[in-house]
C-alpha cells in the first residue's frame, strides 16, 4: 500500500501495489491531477525479518 499526496488539490490516498508489480502513474481521485508524491516509502511485508536458513542453523 502506498500513500499518496496529491500537489494540486492537497488530498491524500492509498493505492495498493503488489510486491514484483510496477508502480505505474499515479492519478489523484478527486482532481485527476497526475502529478502526486508518494506519502511515504512502501514498507515490505517481510522487511527487516531475517531469512529461515539463517533462523534455523544450530548455533551451539
Amino acid at each position: 500500500m502506498i500513500d499518496y499526496t496529491c500537489r494540486n488539490c492537497r488530498h491524500t490516498f492509498s493505492r495498493l501495489v503488489l510486491r514484483g508489480e510496477e508502480e505505474g502513474p499515479a492519478v489523484c481521485p478527486q482532481c485527476q491531477n497526475p502529478r502526486v508524491l508518494p506519502a511515504r516509502a512502501p514498507a515490505g511485508l517481510f522487511d527487516g525479518i531475517a531469512p529461515f536458513s539463517s533462523l534455523s542453523k544450530d548455533t551451539n
